[in-house]
């Protein structure tokens, strides 16, 4: 029997779909950091996991885009310290079970609020990721019979798949916070560009009418400055 490998990728796309939410935990955020406090999130792990922490500051209001960062293991021990950094990504292997916290602190500014675009991944093991979902949402023995493949090649398709989806996923919102850094930043100086314009546009006119007076009142024997320049004059 000729294997149709059309069907084999559907089959395999559609398991993909109904398991990926159990093969592993992602969570995005962007949070709006005040000058002077500290925000912190917390996620309940198992040891023997895998935990990825990937940050950015993508608004500084028109600050330093910066920040301290802080994750700790449930005992309080801590796992990682960055200060004053931009952007930056950590991945840990879990000793404890509990809820491990990480915080964003902008102590370091006093009136400057950050806005800062994090991710949080947490794998799962594969193989009971494979074992848990496959068998409880498809059947196998049919699928062995029917495209004659063993479980094994199904699920490395599978897992293949799920990987590389995972990784684009995630590169495109690298990408989105990115963009929304540099979009943030191209406004901020266009905002400081137009009021700093307007200053001097104001400042020019203002110094070429005072030049005007002063020269038309050299001519004007009626001028109080006509009189202060005159008084200057003869004092001499």
């Amino acid at each position: 029997m000729k294997i149709n490998r059309t069907n084999v990728w559907s089959s395999a796309a559609l398991v993909l779909l109904q398991l990926s939410a159990s093969f592993g935990l992602l969570k995005e955020f962007t949070v709006n950091v005040e000058a002077g406090v500290s925000e912190c999130f917390y996620e309940t792990v198992k040891a023997g996991q895998v935990m990825d922490v990937e940050y950015q500051v993508i608004d500084g209001d028109r600050g330093e885009l910066d920040i301290n960062f802080h994750w700790s293991a449930p005992s309080g021990r801590q796992i990682v310290s960055d200060f004053k950094k931009a952007e930056n990504s950590h991945r840990h292997e879990a000793t404890e079970d509990g809820d491990y916290k990480m915080c964003w602190d902008n102590s370091i500014s006093r009136f400057n609020s950050k806005t800062v675009f994090f991710e949080f991944l947490l794998d799962q093991d594969q193989d009971d990721w494979f074992k848990n979902g496959l068998e409880g949402n498809l059947d196998v023995d049919s699928v062995v019979e029917k495209y004659e493949m063993t479980v094994d090649e199904l699920k490395q398709s599978i897992t293949r798949v799920h990987t590389l989806l995972s990784s684009v996923r995630q590169m495109q919102d690298v990408m989105r916070a990115y963009e929304a850094r540099d979009r943030n930043f191209i406004e901020g100086n266009f905002e400081l560009v137009n009021r700093w314009s307007i200053i001097q546009v104001f400042i020019m006119v203002l110094v070429g009418g005072l030049q005007v007076y002063m020269v038309r009142s050299l001519f004007d024997d009626k001028n109080r400055v006509h009189q202060i320049w005159k008084s200057a004059l003869l004092s001499r």
